[in-house]
């Protein structure tokens, strides 16, 4: 639980830090990235201290709804940054944001529906309120495009590696881990 707040305030406080190099190449994806990283880091830690039903399915949601964000956004970074800007702004990649954004509908009605997962259920261990839950469809498609696409973002900042060598090495190798 610690190491997650923990996560959610690094997070945060790069964020704070970049925001000098807000006009550079990608800067602004990158903190957007890292901005959203937070949510689910917060949500998560802070779920595991919820043992009513209805405030952790809520924190779940927010899990969620930051994970289904993370790899379009930073893959909009990793377009910028690599010179590749011109495909941020294609209906190609607008296409992508389809998917955090029906998560995050899906996620903030989820008393409503099981679209996003079904059987919700607390399962304390270690007087965590850890959860149990069936995840549908809907969930597997918004895990499987958000890992595809900051798979794609990190691909991306690899080959920048390879092509520019020594010189952007170091900013590149921390980005991307």
């Amino acid at each position: 639980m610690l190491g997650s707040l923990a996560a959610g305030v690094g997070s945060l406080a790069l964020v704070q830090y970049l925001s000098r190099y807000r006009g550079d190449a990608g800067a602004t994806w990158f903190m957007a990235s890292l901005a959203i990283q937070a949510v689910p880091a917060f949500a998560y830690g802070g779920g595991l201290l919820l043992f009513d039903p209805a405030w952790r399915a809520f924190a779940e949601a927010f899990v969620w709804i930051g994970l289904a964000w993370i790899g379009p956004l930073f893959l909009g970074f990793a377009l910028e940054y690599t010179g590749r800007g011109e495909a941020v702004r294609s209906n190609w990649f607008r296409l992508l944001f389809v998917s955090p954004v029906g998560t995050t509908l899906l996620a903030l009605t989820h008393p409503f529906h099981d679209l996003l997962w079904r059987g919700f259920r607390l399962a304390p261990v270690l007087d965590l309120a850890t959860v149990l839950y069936t995840i549908r469809p809907w969930g597997y498609v918004a895990v499987g495009i958000t890992l595809a696409t900051a798979g794609v973002g990190v691909l991306l900042m690899l080959e920048t590696i390879l092509s520019y060598g020594p010189l952007y090495r170091r900013e590149a190798v921390a980005v991307a881990l």
